[in-house]
């Protein structure tokens, strides 16, 4: 916790099978720190609202939402999307559900036309 966030990464990213999604979450989630994950669900919503280029990669993805999410919004935003993800068919990638038994079947998002 006394580290400054590239030190935090180097050794986090020391360990065998550490990548960058878990860095970033642990990072967030462990340390406070502002990051922003970008899972399967984040990743998909992002590309949605076109927010980043249908073609990036998760890691350019998290590149380019790190430097543009403001940090203050950083740990909710990911939350909300990561549930939005799992429980609303319409913006759950290929339309599988991880928590059918909680689906929402309104996207507030489709409903305010961002995507």
């Amino acid at each position: 916790r006394g580290v400054d966030d590239a030190e935090a990464k180097a050794v986090l990213t020391s360990f065998k099978g550490v990548g960058p999604k878990t860095v970033s979450c642990v990072m967030m989630f462990e340390l406070g720190r502002p990051e922003f994950p970008v899972d399967t669900h984040v990743l998909h919503i992002a590309k949605l609202l076109k927010w980043i280029p249908a073609a990036a990669s998760r890691e350019a993805a998290y590149e380019h939402l790190n430097r543009r999410v403001p940090d203050e919004v950083k740990f909710v935003l990911h939350v909300l999307l990561v549930e939005h993800g799992k429980t609303n068919r319409r913006c759950a990638k290929n339309g599988k559900l991880q928590k059918p038994e909680a689906e929402v079947l309104v996207c507030p998002l489709h409903e305010l036309g961002m995507y």
